[in-house]
């Protein structure tokens, strides 16, 4: 939901933060998409004991038909799918944007290689690592995992499950993971256990805000 609240219309929203201007306790956009999930869960929208469900339940869930829907990355359809042996059929969504935002996809490259600095092959692991960078390739490696390529601007070519994002894809209406440019992954964390305490109700908007920010550093 921040995709669509924070980094669709503040693709700097980062920044802002790193150099003092704004705070997660300021944003409006932030505050959004919280109350948005808080509001999912108080009226009825997820499963009993889903504060407590592991990425199993899930999972088992959707591959025995008796779930509409879960969150995860795009990848996961491709496998649950495989392993039912095609008799679910999953479609990718971007979550809704909180009302009054436009949605935006979040999307982020969940695998990537890399070659040791202090290799005696490190020209070879260059070579490789360019060769692997290139759209062909690129795209194997996606369709391999169910993913969206590397790099994609358009919609075209995707696996069917992606259909439900083309139009996003196509107006450039992405934004990349943001916990990727956080200052350390203990705020990843923090967002995690704040969305269990709004669950849970534990804890309150303002209360995962408050921690976001101290966790921030």
């Amino acid at each position: 939901m921040a995709a669509s609240s924070v980094y669709g219309p503040e693709p700097d929203w980062d920044e802002k933060k790193a150099s003092g201007e704004t705070s997660f306790a300021e944003s409006d956009g932030w505050r959004a998409a919280l109350e948005a999930m808080k509001e999912l869960n108080d009226e009825g929208c997820f499963q009993e004991g889903a504060a407590g469900a592991g990425f199993d339940a899930l999972t088992n869930g959707m591959g025995q038909g008796q779930m509409l829907g879960f969150a995860a990355p795009g990848g996961a359809a491709k496998d649950i799918m495989d392993s039912t042996g095609g008799a679910v059929t999953l479609t990718v969504q971007a979550m809704p944007a909180p009302e009054g935002y436009d949605t935006y996809l979040m999307a982020g490259t969940p695998d990537a290689i890399a070659g040791n600095e202090a290799s005696k092959s490190k020209d070879l692991a260059l070579d490789f690592i360019n060769w692997m960078s290139q759209p062909e390739q690129t795209k194997a490696a996606a369709d391999a995992a169910g993913d969206i390529p590397v790099g994609t601007t358009s919609s075209e070519g995707l696996l069917p499950q992606y259909a439900g994002v083309s139009s996003l894809i196509d107006e450039d209406k992405v934004v990349n993971y943001p916990y990727l440019d956080w200052p350390n992954g203990e705020l990843y964390n923090t967002l995690g256990t704040g969305v269990t305490g709004l669950l849970t109700g534990q804890m309150s908007v303002d209360d995962v805000l408050e921690s976001m920010d101290k966790a921030w550093g």
